[in-house]
């Protein structure tokens, strides 16, 4: 077989070879691309649920701090702060699930607050109301983090804090960002 028959069977044969690893290339992009649509599609239904879910939850939960508030906070003595405990008990078996592990650290350490209630004298009285003030502000702040309701939507992706110590770390971070 002549030489230049062999060549041009060779560049064939590579042509369509490079053909087909380029078109078998391009049909796999393709398929990674809509796999990775689904997922976004997904991932947006998730969250949309999840944000509507909290919703219904959240202002269950948010009504339930008003007795904690500053307007408020006079007439929590120490039976009202432990049956406040025990409502947000109760909620927390109701909508709890839902809850970030930011909201939920919070969620614990206010409560938990409410059934250490110690008013013996005015001093300690002051300081456990200062101390149930920043605590359920902070609970609500966790609350509104959850559902994004003070700053609006953003593109911002942030992953869930894993331990108590990253989550209160990030917002106290996101408390020093401008609004």
């Amino acid at each position: 077989m002549p030489k230049e028959v062999l060549a041009a069977l060779l560049g064939a044969a590579g042509g369509l070879i490079s053909s087909a690893l380029l078109l078998w290339t391009m049909l796999r992009s393709k398929m990674m691309e809509q796999a990775t649509e689904r997922e976004k599609l997904w991932v947006i239904a998730y969250d949309t649920k999840l944000l509507e879910a909290r919703l219904v939850d959240y202002r269950k939960l948010w009504a339930l701090t008003k007795a904690a508030s500053r307007s408020h906070i006079q007439d929590l003595n120490p039976e009202r702060a432990r049956s406040l405990a025990a409502d947000m008990t109760d909620w927390y078996y109701e909508g709890g699930l839902l809850l970030s592990a930011l909201a939920r650290h919070e969620f614990s350490t206010a409560r938990e607050l409410l059934e250490r209630v110690d008013r013996g004298s005015p001093r300690s009285s002051e300081r456990w109301e200062h101390d149930v003030l920043r605590s359920f502000g902070d609970l609500r702040t966790a609350l509104c983090e959850d559902l994004n309701s003070r700053r609006g939507p953003t593109l911002i992706f942030r992953e869930e804090p894993s331990t108590e110590e990253e989550a209160k770390a990030e917002t106290m971070m996101l408390r020093r960002l401008p609004d």
